[in-house]
């Protein structure tokens, strides 16, 4: 791709909402929580309400197919099942790919499963590499066997920010063709330094939020399964966003905007003008409720 200009191909979900894009996508049009009681995570502090993940390291594992009596964080597992969803829809054979992770936690886990025995068991003490934050993304990439530089941010609350901003710069210059970003709830802040963006699900239970990638002034692509959401049947009206149905028409549609500048600016205009007009939903539903008191 021309220098300046990145895509969003593919993105991979592990939340308490769910295990995957689609999973988390249908609890969240569900309106359903992610909010209860411990339950995987070992913890002396089981009363405190949490968002977990609801599966146990041995679960990843298999999913993973990896070996039960293999210690691996729990960092890891999670880290390498999102990033194995993001990873299935990029063609990375023959690019220079970049994993850049960003994590406070690390291998914490591990540290805490092995401290007590490192005192009188010498056999322990590799556990100790995985503590670092920087060895859970060099064993995810091992783990998928993905041929990347890895890099690590660990800025604590900034450090997927940090990861993103990293990753889109090294994109910008030259340093990488792929950036696969290991953090969650920020592909928003990813959306603002693409060109053009692929949102997911037109092929599942149903395209995600249009929107969110529409409100940077960049064209929209996604799959054919859009007819139940508003905002996407408006946005394909105005010429804003646009469907593909398989690999050649997804082609096609990357080609005229990789090739037509004109016309890869009046879409992202098409875009942003639209995100103006509907602007302020907010106002509307307050005026709406109050007003009427």
């Amino acid at each position: 791709m021309e220098k300046g200009r990145i895509a969003i191909k593919g993105k991979g979900i592990v939340s308490a909402l769910g295990i995957g894009t689609e999973q988390t996508m249908q609890s969240l049009r569900n309106a359903c929580g992610g909010i209860g009681k411990v339950h995987y995570l070992p913890t002396a502090h089981a009363e405190l309400p949490v968002g977990e993940v609801k599966l146990s390291n041995d679960e990843m594992r298999s999913m993973l197919g990896i070996a039960h009596d293999r210690m691996v964080s729990r960092t890891t597992l999670l880290g390498a099942l999102a990033m194995r969803e993001a990873a299935k829809s990029v063609k990375l054979e023959g690019k220079r790919v970049v994993v850049i992770s960003g994590t406070t936690v690390g291998g914490m886990d591990v540290t805490e499963k092995v401290f007590e025995s490192i005192r009188h068991d010498n056999s322990m003490l590799p556990y100790v590499k995985q503590h670092d934050c920087g060895s859970n993304t060099q064993e995810i990439v091992d783990l998928l066997g993905i041929k990347a530089e890895v890099c690590t941010i660990s800025t604590a609350c900034s450090a997927a920010l940090n990861a993103i901003i990293v990753g889109c710069e090294m994109l910008r210059n030259g340093e990488a063709d792929v950036l696969i970003v290991d953090c969650f709830g920020k592909l928003s802040s990813i959306y603002r330094y693409a060109t053009v963006a692929l949102v997911g699900g037109g092929f599942g239970a149903g395209i995600h939020n249009v929107p969110e990638a529409a409100v940077y002034g960049i064209p929209v692509l996604f799959g054919p399964n859009n007819k139940k959401f508003m905002e996407a049947q408006e946005l394909l009206r105005v010429g804003a966003s646009f469907e593909y149905t398989d690999a050649e028409s997804f082609a096609s549609l990357m080609d005229r905007f990789i090739n037509d500048e004109a016309y890869l600016h009046e879409a992202g205009e098409k875009a942003s003008t639209y995100i103006t007009k509907n602007a302020g939903a907010a106002d509307v539903v307050y005026d709406a409720v109050f007003g009427r008191l």
